[in-house]
């Protein structure tokens, strides 16, 4: 009987030994997690009915655009017939852009925002890009998102296929 006594004890004190243990471990990983700021999903409109310069060459060397007279160096505003036919409207004392404009292509090329959002100081664009058909012609894609200034920081972009 004492046998049997001594041996749940022994094992009761390995079973509080071990849940102990695990508690330690995952306050430890908590606060790890925590150290870092909070990601913010940061909401965004497409902006339609513009086009790429053909003065524009080479890359974006910062995809954020903050002023009227750097984003009408790069685009042009192309209306159309329709209710839909105006360019999106951007007001730059209050909201900035973020472009992504992939190398000029002889096929038809679709870029979609998948995911933006803030980290600290840093915004992360996650952005997919499609090729398709072949055309007899070459053109230049983009994307561009209108984001409220108050979400204000440095941009990076990632394509994520």
């Amino acid at each position: 009987m004492k046998t049997i006594q001594t041996f749940f004890v022994a094992i009761i004190t390995i079973f509080l030994a071990a849940c102990a243990g695990s508690e330690n471990r995952n306050a430890e990983k908590t606060k790890v997690k925590d150290a870092g700021s909070p990601t913010e999903n940061i909401p965004f409109t497409i902006a339609q009915n513009y086009f790429v310069k053909s003065t524009f060459t080479g890359e974006l060397a910062n995809p954020k655009i903050t002023t009227e007279a750097e984003f009408n160096s790069i685009f042009g505003m192309a209306t159309t017939m329709g209710s839909g036919g105006k360019p999106t409207p951007i007001d730059f004392a209050n909201q900035f852009v973020i472009a992504v404009i992939p190398s000029k292509s002889d096929s038809t090329i679709s870029i979609s925002a998948d995911d933006l959002s803030k980290t600290g100081n840093e915004i992360l664009l996650k952005y997919s890009l499609t090729k398709g058909e072949k055309q007899s012609f070459i053109s230049q894609s983009y994307l561009l998102l209108v984001v409220d200034s108050k979400y204000s920081g440095d941009v990076k972009s990632e394509r994520v296929n």
